[in-house]
C-alpha cells in the first residue's frame, strides 16, 4: 500500500513540475517585453500583412506575430508605408504562384476609402501577374487579376495591418456600385484618367519584371544605338 501511494504521488508531482516548466516556457516568450504581438494564432500570421514602428522588425514564432525591438537601432521608414505595405500584400496574400519558377508581381493605385474608428476600407485598382518561363523558353505572364481589390486594415496607431480583401469584377457594374465609394466610381468613369493610370501601371509592372529574377535568370534589354545625324 505505501509503494502505491508513494508512487501516485510522485506521479502528481511530476504532471505538476511538467505543467508548470511548460507555463513558464510559454510565459517567458510571450511575456518578453520586446515582443509585440499582434497575433497569437499561426493560421492568422499567414494571412495577415503589417508594418511595423520605427526601430522594430516583424518576427514570428511558435507562439504567434508581430514586432519586436531591433538590436541595431537601424530606422526604415519605406518599411511603414502603407503603399509599400498594400503591393506587397497584393503580391504576396491573395494567390499562390501556379507555375515552375513562377514570380507574382503586382502594381495598383488608390482610389477610395472608407474608415471607421481604426478600421478601414482600403480602396484600389490592381494589376496582379505571374511571370515565369513557359514549355518554350519564352518569358510571358499570366494575368490574375485586373480590377478593384478592396482591402480590410485596422490602423492602431502604431501599425497598419491588412487582415483581408475583396477581389471585385471590373464588368459586374452594380457590385461595383454596392461596394465602391462615390470617388472609386467617379475614377472608373473618367475614362481619359482611367486610361492613363492603368497604362501607366501596365508599364510599370512589366518594367519590373525585366528587373526580376525568373528561374535565377535576368531579362536584359537591348536597345537599337541612335543612328548619327552625319
Amino acid at each position: 500500500m505505501k509503494n502505491k501511494s508513494l508512487n501516485k504521488a510522485l506521479v502528481v508531482l511530476i504532471s505538476i513540475l511538467t505543467i508548470t516548466t511548460l507555463s513558464a516556457c510559454k510565459s517567458s516568450k510571450t511575456d518578453d517585453p520586446s515582443l509585440n504581438y499582434i497575433s497569437h494564432d499561426q493560421d492568422e500570421c499567414i494571412k495577415i500583412l503589417f508594418t511595423c514602428p520605427q526601430y522594430q522588425e516583424q518576427f514570428i514564432n511558435d507562439q504567434g506575430c508581430g514586432c519586436e525591438e531591433q538590436e541595431d537601432k537601424i530606422d526604415n521608414p519605406e518599411a511603414r508605408r502603407i503603399d509599400n505595405l498594400v503591393k506587397s500584400y497584393l503580391a504576396n496574400k491573395i494567390f499562390k504562384p501556379k507555375n515552375e519558377g513562377g514570380v507574382i508581381l503586382a502594381e495598383f493605385v488608390a482610389i477610395g476609402v472608407t474608415k471607421e474608428d481604426k478600421e478601414m476600407k482600403y480602396q484600389t485598382w490592381a494589376e496582379i501577374r505571374e511571370y515565369y518561363y513557359n514549355a518554350k523558353d519564352e518569358r510571358t505572364f499570366d494575368l490574375l487579376h485586373r480590377g478593384p481589390v478592396i482591402l480590410d486594415i485596422t490602423e492602431t496607431g502604431k501599425n497598419y495591418i491588412i487582415h483581408g480583401n475583396k477581389l471585385l469584377d471590373f464588368n459586374n457594374k452594380e457590385g461595383l456600385a454596392k461596394e465602391l465609394t462615390k470617388n472609386a466610381l467617379s475614377w472608373l468613369n473618367n475614362e481619359e484618367v482611367f486610361k492613363k493610370t492603368t497604362t501607366a501601371i501596365e508599364k510599370s509592372i512589366q518594367d519590373k519584371s525585366d528587373s526580376t529574377l525568373i528561374n535565377g535568370r535576368i531579362r536584359v534589354k537591348v536597345y537599337d544605338a541612335p543612328e548619327s545625324k552625319e
